[in-house]
């Protein structure tokens, strides 16, 4: 298959050109992009049906308890292999979509792939999104999620190390619970070995002005501009009337926490802010400057306390500044890797694109020297 073929197909918007790829690629029955408006969710979306080609390599189960649902991927390693010594670990992988769309159904080729390269098993887990449900409903979801990966032998049947990984918003959830986890310490939790960040989603407020001027600079066909805008008032609640429901529950998980804190005296992570009686726009801006929305916002104190984490981002792609203001912060957490001309979350294409495929051996050997550190 022709990477710059397929380039050219989500750049155009060109039915025929994708039907040439599609032709070109052994797989039946993929929609076809049909506008230059389809965006990453859209393509996420029919790559799901690619999973079904690493059958031979994993197996999927659907997971359904009280505590959390998804999809949990398993690698079918070699008997040789499955020693008393070998440590396999566990991806929880926490899907992309604005937080207003996608599932794990969705990311069904993701979460094969990946534990098919990395050789452990990866939790696609379902978390509620907004409108209906905003933040911190994802959140709250994503820690039940972590919970459930620590602490169930069917998650973790080998004792392994767990990370947290995720793409463009499910790259801030990643990151939040990182937080939630490392800085907040909140109590009878597990820490994580590391984590991966794709393309990650790190200013909802959009307020750093080198990020602002991308949007007339910056060609992505992944991910226009002004999708992210309208996603982050629908995660943040901000309507006609403000949702804030679940802070109180998320503030409860913090308190009880370590409450590490600063030089200064404050902590690391704060409680939620109330609204108040505020006005909209100004819950908007207060909230989106937390470190739980906005981990980009945070300060290097709080980045200090994260596990080495990989960030991947294309050099096109809207959210670049996110991901480098983030590695700025806090060097020696952060492994930041630039891949150019790439757009929002490419890694998706994978198997179609040789820079798709390599960004997931880089995955791959991240995780296992953390693993073997």
């Amino acid at each position: 298959l022709s990477e710059g073929m397929l380039q050219l197909a989500l750049k155009t918007g060109c039915r025929l050109t994708i039907k040439q790829v599609l032709k070109w690629t052994p797989m039946k029955a993929l929609p076809v992009l049909n506008t230059v408006n389809d965006t990453i969710f859209q393509a996420a979306a029919y790559s799901k049906l690619i999973w079904q080609h690493s059958k031979h390599a994993v197996t999927s189960t659907q997971i359904r308890t009280p505590e959390t649902s998804g999809l949990l991927f398993e690698p079918k390693i070699p008997c040789q292999t499955q020693k008393s010594t070998y440590k396999r670990g566990t991806i929880l992988y926490l899907h992309g979509g604005g937080y207003v769309m996608c599932s794990p159904e969705v990311y069904a080729s993701m979460g094969a792939i990946l534990a098919a390269e990395t050789k452990m098993n990866v939790f696609v887990p379902k978390y509620r999104l907004a409108p209906a449900n905003p933040f911190p409903a994802a959140l709250e979801d994503a820690l039940q999620a972590y919970k459930w990966v620590t602490q169930t032998k069917k998650s973790n049947p080998l004792g392994g190390p767990f990370f947290v990984a995720g793409d463009s918003a499910g790259g801030n959830l990643s990151l939040a619970l990182l937080l939630l986890i490392h800085a907040a310490k909140i109590p009878n939790v597990v820490l994580s070995s590391g984590g991966v960040l794709l393309a990650p989603w790190l200013d909802i407020g959009h307020s750093n002005e080198e990020a602002v001027s991308r949007e007339t600079k910056t060609n992505d066909p992944l991910l226009p501009g002004s999708r992210y805008q309208e996603a982050a008032r629908a995660y943040l609640g901000v309507g006609k009337t403000l949702l804030t429901d679940g802070h109180e529950r998320i503030n409860a998980e913090i308190l009880a926490g370590a409450q590490q804190r600063d030089t200064n005296g404050e902590l690391l992570v704060p409680p939620l802010p109330t609204a108040n009686g505020m006005e909209l726009t100004d819950w908007f801006n207060t909230l989106s400057k937390h470190c739980l929305v906005s981990p980009a916002c945070s300060s290097p104190a709080v980045l200090s306390c994260l596990p080495p984490t990989l960030v991947q981002v294309g050099t096109n792609d809207l959210l670049l500044e996110d991901s480098r203001v983030l590695a700025k912060k806090a060097p020696n957490n952060v492994v930041l890797q630039e891949w150019e001309g790439q757009p929002h979350v490419w890694q998706l294409l994978a198997p179609w694109t040789k820079s798709s495929r390599d960004a997931l051996w880089q995955i791959s050997q991240f995780l296992y020297e953390q693993q073997n550190s």
